[in-house]
Parts: C-alpha cells; structure tokens; sequence
C-alpha cells in the first residue's frame, strides 16, 4: 500500500462511526494491527450461528447481511446493505462470537480486520483508546435497539396487537 492509499484509509478509519474522535496516533495504532482481506463477489465472510473472533471494517465493495427465517426452509431475509466506512463482526468487542447474521459479498471487496485478543492488547496498553472504541460501540447499538424498537412497533401497528402474544 502506498502512502497516499495509507493517508486515505486512515482518514477513512477516522470518520467511521467505531472509529470516531479517536486521535491520528490511535487510528494508525488500531490500522497497525488490522489484517487485510479481499473477497470476491458471492463469497461468505459470516455465517449466522458461527463462532467467529475477527470483526471486519469495509475499505471497498458492498456486502449484504441476512438472517435464516424462523422456518430454516423460509430462506433469509436481507437486513441490511454494508458500505464501505462501515463495520461488521463488531460484536465480538463484547466478547460475542457467536455471529447473529449471515453475510455475502455483494461486489468485491476488501476489508480491515482485527481479533478480539489483539484489541484487547490494544485497550489494555491504550485504556483512553479502548473507552473511546467502547463509547463508540455502546452507541452504535443504542442506535441499531431504537430502529428494532421502530420497527416492531410499525409492524404491530401493521399486523395488530395479536402479534404482541408471540413477542412475550
């Protein structure tokens, strides 16, 4: 990789949400212990109900992520297009390996991804970094809960209260 290809995915890094109001110092410390990957268009990169101890930043391409419906004949439902700038697998920050969705690769692409020990090393050596991802983190997921709640609720409002027995 080339310095200006470097500069440009460290600024990338910086404006991702995990990533944010982390110093330049830190954002090459966290870049220093990623691995890079390239998959191919069609590719796995998760597998819901697998363990898995690498969470994945996206530099390039767009992956999907879905989840098998209840009925494992059903199929699966896409939840949710990636971008690049975005992360997937980052529940593993909490020490969740079980991965709770499934994800192809829609077009190319290549990604950033580091191991739970290696960001534990990380936070431990560097705690103002580690609380900083954390807060990022908790945040993220306050979001994604708010959404779900948003959701239900539509869909309650769409399918009736009886739906609300099936939720208890």
């Amino acid at each position: 990789m080339g310095m200006e290809q470097k500069i440009d995915v460290l600024k990338k890094m910086s404006e991702s949400k995990l990533f944010q109001g982390l110093s330049p110092a830190d954002i090459e410390v966290l870049h220093g212990a990623a691995k890079s990957k390239t998959l191919r268009t069609g590719e796995l990169v998760l597998r819901e109900g697998d363990q898995g101890d690498f969470f994945y930043w996206l530099k390039s391409g767009r992956l999907d992520v879905q989840i098998n419906q209840v009925n494992s004949n059903a199929g699966q439902i896409i939840l949710n297009s990636v971008k690049p700038g975005e992360f997937i697998g980052e529940m593993v920050l909490l020490g969740k390996n079980r991965r709770t969705a499934t994800v192809i690769v829609r077009n190319d692409a290549d990604f950033l991804s580091w191991s739970y020990s290696d960001c534990a090393k990380i936070f431990q050596t560097k705690p103002a970094l580690g609380l900083r991802v954390m807060t990022n983190l908790a945040s993220m997921l306050a979001d994604r809960l708010q959404d779900m709640n948003l959701q239900i609720r539509n869909y309650t409002d769409t399918l009736g209260a009886n739906l609300l027995k099936y939720l208890e």
